[in-house]
């Protein structure tokens, strides 16, 4: 009857149904919080957990599940779903302006969706788990073949979560795991590649605090590069980043130290990744 409407757990939490409507799963927003830490509060029979890999020259991810009874549960039979989520998705989103503004692009008004459902790997319901009996292991390695666009969104592997969750039947889940995949079969060792760059007005001041994000082409993990900077021709400067690492096939936003410049009518900023790894 409203929305945002949503379903804790898949799980009927008597009293918080929307409209008081006796029965259903779905709540309104204003419940969200207070089911979800009866759940965090419960105990669990089984541990879940994954890993995961996607092949960059094949798109075939691959995943490997493991759902373990500490106890058994009250049904004969549960299920393992394994699902694929994906963040930074952009599009509309009503009331966005009021409540979220901080995940909206200014340029083109569109929302940062994260955490949208991309693909079921194990169908609408999951598949079945037979032996439900404390000291029981469940183990299954499912493959699926990524496609690069769903609709008019490319299916960026850097921005993909894999979910693994057992329910007792087709409704409350008992506990879940999750994971990003990891990337493989990159084709060179090292290679850092700038997305984006970013320098905050600040021309007024004659001083600049350049930003920018680097992806991780490579097979190896990032711990440093060597970035040099300037503006309008000026003086070179150089920054010595280390951190991360970031992994084969992730992204990471680096700021830069502040730099001061004579300022013109158009100023121009000028980045470039020297090294990497030394």
């Amino acid at each position: 009857t409203g929305y945002p409407a949503g379903a804790v757990n898949r799980t009927n939490f008597p009293g918080y149904e929307q409209t008081n409507q006796s029965g259903i799963i779905a709540q309104g927003s204003g419940n969200w919080a207070t089911t979800a830490s009866i759940v965090l509060g419960e105990s669990s029979y089984v541990n879940v957990a994954l890993d995961a890999e996607i092949d960059v020259v094949t798109n075939l991810l691959t995943v490997n599940v493991e759902a373990y009874y500490t106890g058994s549960s009250p049904q004969a039979n549960n299920k393992l779903n394994v699902a694929i989520t994906q963040d930074e998705i952009w599009g509309p989103q009503t009331g966005a302006s009021s409540f979220y503004p901080e995940n909206i692009d200014p340029a083109t008004g569109l929302y940062k969706h994260s955490h949208m459902l991309r693909y079921l790997m194990t169908g609408q319901w999951g598949d079945p788990i037979t032996n439900t009996s404390a000291g029981t292991l469940f183990s299954r390695t499912y493959t699926y073949t990524l496609p690069a666009i769903i609709g008019d969104v490319p299916m960026d592997f850097s921005k993909l979560n894999i979910v693994a969750f057992v329910t007792e039947t087709n409704e409350k889940i008992i506990s879940a795991g999750d994971g990003k995949p990891v990337l493989t079969n990159l084709p060179n060792n090292l290679e850092a590649q700038m997305i984006s760059l970013t320098a905050p007005d600040y021309t007024c001041d004659g001083v600049v605090e350049p930003s920018f994000n680097v992806r991780n082409y490579g097979a190896q993990d990032i711990t440093s590069m060597r970035i040099g900077y300037s503006v309008n021709g000026g003086s070179q400067y150089i920054y010595n980043w280390t951190g991360g690492p970031i992994l084969p096939g992730y992204n990471l936003d680096i700021t830069m130290p502040l730099v001061g410049f004579p300022v013109a009518a158009s100023n121009e900023l000028d980045v470039t990744i020297e090294k990497v790894n030394g």
